[in-house]
């Protein structure tokens, strides 16, 4: 054992680092509105999480597992972020656990070193949402895959391969079209090479029968409508695809939330320089092919891994421009694949100097990453909500709301039963009921049930004329900026007198 730590010593402390980091951040109560839908669905008791997860634009199995992760654990904001740093840490350890057998111990290692020093990683590290369980299927998936292809007799291999194609596509929708164009790689090999097709065929057949309820679930949500708030964006979509690992969503952000003239050009000449980057390390990849760097088996599997990662890509974009499904955020879903090409890339490099300022630099763009996260979340408006409303709501109270931005505040007071007036008229009425035990959805105020004598609103708009005219008096008003998405509230309390 002491021989095992002292080989791996360095690809163990990386793995370490990870860990501490990403846990770091889970002990705070910052929320976005993501998040909350997370939080309030989870309230739920588990049939009330399958019935609501449904009118989702994401698949069940996370949802599942975190509210049976909560009812072991406790439901508390740390423990639900704890869990998206446990498959964070999980995805991050397959170089140590995985490819270090298939590839050998550099690319494991580059493979770890490059899951925990990136930002998308972090970033999903630290919120209640799926990806980082998904990134962990996706790459499992694809390692199976290239077992069962490498040695088809190996049993344990099939299944581990259907058991994580299926947890993939069941985690969500980028999983199930990774699965799709695995198998679809995996069969064109395997008639390439004239080998039998039976066993992928075979295998393709307990996927779709294996996937039917998901695929019901599918057909409904996307019937629903989907995330039609989703746009594609020239040239950011350029920019996004090349630094979005690295960089996540912080130069962005940055740039929305500053009123300076020199800032958007300083962006774009960001995007350029990581473009041009990422054109020039996928040239270098195929210089290597080219000049014999990787074994024939290696080949294979870059040419396997680049038509999966960039065809579906591909695929998702041509499909966008009649329905948008590709959104950035989705490709940490597949983002294993990503990372794994590029642990080939670095492992062949021969001066260690290029390895080491390769290195340098992405763990000084993650320093400054997390400590810009850090900022965000432990900021001295994290707490607000609970410093503002814990001495004021009583379990008795109801909320009038018609801005669903103000679901991250509702979801800290589960008790409380929630009312979002659907003004707009989208077709949320049941996905917005996830927000809570008691939360549901109205498209006209006559359709609301009676409410109690004290009622929470945003802003003078109509829930707040609504209830003046009702009889209600205005109580109190609390302004609210919360610097984690920039949200801003006036939030008002209204008392009917008796």
């Amino acid at each position: 054992m002491k021989k095992l730590v002292k080989e791996y010593f360095l690809h163990i402390f990386i793995l370490v680092i990870g860990a501490l980091v990403f846990a770091g951040g889970c002990f705070q109560n910052s929320l976005w509105f993501d998040d909350a839908y997370t939080v309030g669905l989870v309230s739920n008791d588990l049939f009330d999480v399958i019935k609501w997860a449904t009118f989702d634009v994401h698949p069940h199995l996370y949802y599942i597992m975190l509210k049976l992760f909560t009812m072991v654990f406790g439901s508390s904001l740390p423990v639900m972020r704890l869990f998206s740093a446990i498959g964070a840490v999980l995805f991050a350890s397959l170089g140590l656990t995985h490819i270090k057998r298939d590839f050998g111990k550099k690319v494991g290692f580059w493979f770890s070193f490059l899951a925990v020093f990136t930002a998308s990683t972090l970033n999903y590290a630290l919120q209640i949402r799926m990806y980082t369980w998904a990134a962990y299927f996706v790459t499992l998936t694809a390692i199976y895959a290239y077992r069962l292809f490498k040695n088809p007799e190996v049993k344990r291999n099939r299944v581990l391969f259907l058991v994580f194609s299926l947890a993939s596509a069941y985690t969500h929708y980028f999983g199930l079209f990774a699965t799709a164009a695995i198998n679809l790689v995996l069969i064109y090999e395997t008639v390439k090479q004239k080998r039998d097709i039976k066993l992928w065929l075979k295998n393709a057949a307990i996927q779709i029968g294996a996937y039917l309820p998901g695929g019901i679930v599918f057909l409904l949500q996307a019937m629903l409508g989907g995330a039609t708030w989703i746009k594609i964006e020239w040239p950011d979509l350029g920019f996004d695809l090349a630094s979005y690992h690295l960089l996540g969503d912080v130069l962005k952000v940055f740039v929305e939330r500053t009123e300076k003239d020199y800032i958007n050009p300083l962006y774009s000449i960001n995007g350029f320089f990581f473009f041009a980057l990422y054109c020039i390390a996928g040239l270098i990849l195929y210089y290597f092919v080219k000049k014999n760097r990787f074994t024939s088996s290696e080949k294979r599997t870059i040419i396997s891994a680049c038509k999966v990662y960039y065809g579906l890509i591909g695929a998702t974009l041509i499909i966008s421009l009649f329905r948008v499904i590709y959104y950035i955020r989705y490709t940490v879903v597949i983002s294993g694949i990503l990372l794994f090409l590029i642990a080939l890339l670095i492992s062949k490099l021969r001066f260690k100097l290029s390895k080491l300022i390769a290195a340098a630099v992405i763990i000084a763009i993650f320093s400054v990453q997390t400590v810009y996260y850090y900022d965000l979340m432990y900021n001295e408006t994290s707490n607000t909500i609970e410093d503002t409303f814990d001495p004021l709501v009583t379990k008795d109270d109801d909320f009038l709301i018609d801005d669903a931005s103000v679901y991250v505040m509702t979801v800290m007071y589960p008790d409380n039963t929630v009312c979002y007036y659907n003004k707009n008229d989208w077709r949320v009425e049941n996905t917005y009921c996830a927000f809570g035990r008691d939360a549901y959805v109205v498209n006209s105020f006559s359709e609301m049930k009676p409410l109690s004598s004290r009622v929470w609103t945003m802003g003078r708009g109509e829930c707040y004329e609504y209830l003046l005219q009702n009889g209600y008096i205005e109580v109190s008003a609390h302004n609210i900026h919360l610097e984690f998405h920039n949200y801003n509230w006036e939030i008002i309390l209204l008392e009917k007198p008796e």
